[in-house]
């Protein structure tokens, strides 16, 4: 039997698209992988499941905005900060001040593409691309724990090697002019 790769084909080629969970400071706490071509939406229900969301406020983009998903947060008596549709029948009100919070989403992401190999997804295999893009989450939590240690990725190690290889060209480029003196 195969197992489900998680390659989505839409209009920018194949895709993999991660959905996340990240706490009050922008930490991953759940990932859940999907098909590029596969809604936000459609997601969301699952990605909360399992946590206990009472009294929490849940915010997310306007793609989140569904019946289903409002629903689900509110039976759980949560709060949710996801602002109306434009094209919505019934449009609610949506906490904004709560609302500029929802960055830290974002921020997540963006850490997490630092990682070359998660952003680019070189990996043929989805449990490769699952392993380490939980290895990059795995990072960026000791990272924002401040374990005392400098974590490097890929992209750091190549600068400093590239800085190492530039001193060592100007000390050389020193000595050449200093012996044609």
């Amino acid at each position: 039997m195969k197992k489900k790769q998680y390659i989505g084909l839409s209009r920018g080629g194949k895709n993999t698209k991660i959905h996340a969970l990240v706490d009050g400071l922008g930490n991953p706490i759940r990932l859940i992988f999907t098909g590029g071509e596969v809604h936000d939406s459609k997601e969301a229900v699952s990605l909360l499941e399992g946590y206990d969301i009472e009294g929490s406020t849940i915010l997310g983009d306007k793609a989140f905005g569904t019946v289903e998903i409002l629903g689900y947060i509110l039976d759980n008596n949560g709060e949710a900060v996801i602002p109306p549709k434009s094209n919505a029948t019934n449009p609610w009100d949506c906490d904004f001040y709560h609302y500029k919070e929802r960055h830290l989403v974002e921020c997540f992401f963006n850490k997490l593409k630092h990682f070359r190999r998660v952003a680019t997804r070189y990996d043929k295999l989805a449990t490769m691309f699952q392993a380490f893009t939980y290895l990059a989450c795995i990072m960026i939590w000791l990272h924002r724990l401040g374990s005392g240690q400098r974590v490097f990725s890929a992209d750091d190690l190549a600068d400093f090697q590239h800085s190492r290889r530039h001193r060592r060209h100007q000390r050389r480029a020193g000595q050449r002019r200093d012996q044609i003196q």
